[in-house]
């Protein structure tokens, strides 16, 4: 009996289980560092992910969305052998975490309780960024001052915080109905996603990022509207009272975050209303972001046509913006604002395609969950995913006026809001055709996380960040 039990292997769901626990440590290391562009921090992100990148066995998913992931990592890959350049080849290892991370959880997150599990780690994530982040922010004593975050931009900050912002609240509104638990132990967890939702969202608004306010706006009216066609629906009147009661969480957590509670040596602190405030003193009127934006953009679009192929190369956009501008640029040049844009400039066709094509994919994934319209009973037994959903689309709506993709806390959420929004149960294994191509793109992934995992070894950058390549930027034109 003995030997039998010595012969029983390792249940491979809890080593599942295991590696998901080991790849959360991970992204908790990468957030807790800020804007995460050491090699140290991309090292141990890639290395905690493995385990799940194997257990998880992605490749039985879809041949052509592991060949969309693989291609992420390739594409920066091939423009840095094109140009003959290692400075900037750190991408390579940002997009190869991006693609194991979003594969792995595609392939991990197969149940309605693991995606509420996993939920809950991106709600936990949040909360990692925001309370070291408003400390900071309470302890500069200036409630004027913008919430940059340990992201340290107002934007980024905001953008990261939209993700477990949507997920809370999709959990706080429509419960942890899938999680195998007693009902008490659920209704606490239920309440603590409401709680941590109302900090999160409130704390988007001291950033005053006009975009990222917007977004959330628009993910707190998805959220309600939902919940009010559920509610009235199903005839549950608890759904609209949780969603309500989010409501005034926003605000009430929006009016402590600026009041004398926080700030006491403020002259009283300030009223709730001077987030807002902030926002439209920053804006002129709401126009300094396109005015600003637009020029480089043009920029971006002239300097990616003059080089179709494989672009003006990695890293050299700040540098050579100034050929392509059509009017002087007083912005910031070392990134077009449009994380396409970008691809498009440094990269051509090489860089763009694989942006273009990964997001086509999870948008395909996203409307097979909504094919056909849930029912009621799917939105309460399966809040996460909705909150993935929603989340999913503010995180790629962001990345039209940002520069999210440089930063891999929030390439960490991006792949935890597609892991939510699109996994579903793989098909039946089988030696098909189709498998095939599936393994081999697999295959072809994890080749490119080993070049990845290198290349930020070798960057002579040492993973620096894109705006500290050069300073002060050129404002002249050095011929490509």
């Amino acid at each position: 009996m003995s030997g039998a039990r010595l012969r029983t292997p390792v249940d491979p769901f809890l080593l599942a289980h295991v590696a998901a626990a080991i790849a959360f440590i991970g992204a908790v290391f990468t957030v807790l560092d800020g804007i995460g562009s050491g090699t140290r921090t991309l090292v141990v992100a890639i290395a905690t992910v493995a385990p799940l990148f194997v257990l998880a066995r992605p490749w039985r998913l879809p041949w052509w969305l592991l060949t969309m992931a693989a291609a992420m990592p390739a594409a920066p890959l091939i423009v840095a052998l094109a140009h003959g350049e290692l400075a900037g080849v750190d991408r390579i290892g940002k997009y190869a975490y991006f693609g194991m991370l979003l594969v792995s959880l595609l392939g991990w997150a197969i149940t309605p309780a693991r995606r509420l599990w996993l939920g809950l780690g991106v709600v936990a994530l949040g909360l990692v960024e925001l309370v070291p982040s408003v400390s900071s922010w309470v302890e500069g004593g200036d409630p004027s001052r913008l919430l940059v975050g340990l992201l340290q931009w107002h934007n980024q900050y905001a953008d990261f915080e939209l993700v477990p912002y949507a997920v809370a609240a999709g959990i706080a509104v429509f419960g942890a109905r899938a999680l195998p638990l007693p009902r008490p132990i659920r209704a606490v967890l239920q309440a603590a996603a409401g709680i941590a939702a109302a900090v999160i969202g409130a704390s988007i608004l001291p950033t005053a990022s006009r975009y990222g306010i917007a977004l959330g706006g628009a993910v707190s009216l998805v959220v309600l509207a939902t919940a009010i066609l559920v509610g009235i629906r199903r005839r549950q009147w608890w759904i609209l009272v949780r969603a309500a009661a989010l409501a005034a969480g926003v605000a009430a957590a929006a009016i402590i975050l600026t009041s004398p509670l926080l700030f006491p040596q403020s002259q009283g602190g300030v009223g709730p209303a001077d987030p807002l405030h902030n926002v439209l003193a920053r804006s002129n009127a709401g126009n300094d972001s396109f005015n600003g934006r637009t020029p480089l953009w043009t920029a971006a679009l002239r300097m990616g046509a003059a080089h179709p192929l494989v672009g003006a190369g990695l890293l050299q956009f700040a540098r050579y913006a100034p050929c392509y501008a059509v009017q002087k640029l007083t912005a910031l040049e070392w990134h077009p604002h449009d994380d396409w844009l970008y691809g498009w400039a440094e990269g051509g066709i090489v860089g763009l395609l694989p942006l273009l094509a990964l997001t086509a994919a999870l948008v395909v994934l996203a409307v097979r969950r909504l094919r056909p319209l849930p029912s009621m009973e799917a939105l309460v037994g399966d809040a996460a995913r909705w909150g993935g959903l929603v989340a999913i689309g503010a995180a790629t709506a962001a990345l039209v006026l940002e520069y999210d993709l440089v930063y891999p806390p929030i390439l960490a959420m991006i792949a935890a809001a597609g892991g939510l929004a699109g996994a579903g149960r793989p098909p039946a294994p089988g030696a098909t055709r189709t498998g095939r191509a599936a393994l081999v793109a697999f295959l072809a992934l994890a080749l490119l996380v080993v070049v990845g995992f290198v290349a930020v070894a070798i960057d002579p950058l040492h993973g620096g960040a894109p705006w500290i390549v050069e300073r002060p930027y050129p404002s002249t034109c050095s011929a490509p």
